[in-house]
């Protein structure tokens, strides 16, 4: 199983599309096999982001997140975003992307 979904990945990644794990932490074991699945991003649930504007804690786990997904080489978007105030924290903690209310063009 891991073979075919490598295969598929890197036949999309010829095609000039990336593969991405949406709702980092759905599946615990799947961190360790990102790189050799040829994952390029991550997507963090907004269950991992909520409150990012206001509280320190949530602050915390995001920026230990994308220390240790950005440290793998991987991008990261949040998605969820429901307020101004938790998308410019997570912008300034150095998130790739965000989707979500909050995140959207005016």
């Amino acid at each position: 199983q891991r073979a075919l979904l490598r295969d598929a990945v890197a036949q999309w990644s010829a095609c000039g599309t990336t593969v991405g794990l949406v709702q980092l932490g759905a599946a615990d074991d799947a961190l360790a096999r990102l790189h050799e699945l040829g994952i390029r991003h991550v997507r963090l649930d907004p269950g991992h982001v909520e409150g990012a504007g206001q509280d320190e804690q949530v602050r915390r786990v995001v920026s230990g997140l994308l220390t240790l997904l950005k440290g793998m080489g991987l991008r990261v978007y949040v998605e969820g975003v429901k307020s101004a105030d938790d998308l410019a924290a997570l912008r300034a903690l150095g998130v790739d992307g965000a989707s979500g209310p909050a995140a959207q063009v005016r």
